[in-house]
């Protein structure tokens, strides 16, 4: 349930261990009500999320195990949904300001990226856990670390994707647009790929692929508005999450630099 609904493909993508005690737990119950199919794993796929999202197991983790066993339990059962999914709410901007130190909401896009079926940008074969492992797939930046500098957002998880060991070194620190071009070029000489498959690509890590992406133009901050909307979108859709209050993601970067501007003067 957790590779196949919840895109936790490797033990280093769990957001947190103590969650697998109620899944347990549950599964391993003689009560029969469809646990593993059906409506239920949906359900419990929604409680992945949700209590990974909303950062339930960030303390208290034992507490937090025994209510969602039986909160689960109930729901699955035809009860109420447990409280971490019923009161769920996230901000998109914190997104903006999520990096590998906030573990778990970080781990858990990760796992959003991987339940959707990246491509190996090397070869455009589907990411799986065994390609992890063969390949030295990782979490990278997309705007490299050497091309953007002390940028106060480079190491969100709005600028990373999962990228072979092999890519990322050509990669290297160049821009999006140089290195980008350079993967479109080798794509179109291979006649097993193609332009149509680069499109793919892209669009597997929820990356912008048009005429118009960022990427050619090495616009980090559209990027960055561009990617949080994205990302989000898929969110609301994992979690059933409605619109929250900042969901306008048209000027938060304005606004940040503004408020630098002021914190200055």
């Amino acid at each position: 349930i957790l590779k196949d609904d919840c895109g936790v493909l490797v033990n280093k993508w769990l957001p947190y261990a103590p969650m697998l005690v109620p899944l347990a737990a549950l599964l391993a119950s003689n009560e029969d009500v469809g646990y593993k199919v059906g409506p239920n794993r949906i359900k419990m796929a929604r409680w992945f999320w949700c209590a990974s999202l909303g950062q339930a197991y960030e303390s208290g983790s034992n507490s937090q195990s025994e209510l969602d066993f039986n909160e689960l339990k109930r729901w699955l059962s035809g009860g109420e949904s447990p409280e971490v999914v019923a009161s769920f709410k996230f901000d998109p901007q914190t997104l903006l300001h999520t990096t590998r130190r906030q573990r778990a909401v970080y781990r858990a896009v990760m796992c959003l990226l991987l339940k959707d079926g990246p491509r190996d940008f090397y070869n455009f074969a589907k990411i799986t856990g065994d390609l992890i492992v063969e390949s030295n797939v990782d979490d990278h930046h997309i705007f490299p670390q050497g091309y953007l500098g002390d940028h106060r957002y480079r190491d969100s998880i709005l600028n990373r994707t999962l990228i072979d060991r092999k890519t990322n070194m050509q990669i290297s620190n160049h821009a999006p647009s140089t290195y980008m071009n350079n993967i479109k070029e080798a794509y179109e000489l291979d006649p097993n790929l193609g332009i149509n498959r680069f499109v793919e690509l892209l669009e597997s890590h929820h990356l912008p692929a048009g005429l118009d992406s960022p990427f050619w133009s090495d616009d980090f901050e559209t990027f960055l508005k561009w990617r949080q909307a994205e990302i989000w979108e898929r969110i609301k859709e994992a979690t059933g999450a409605v619109e929250s209050d900042s969901d306008h993601v048209d000027d938060w970067l304005d606004y940040d630099d503004h408020l630098q501007l002021d914190e200055a003067s």
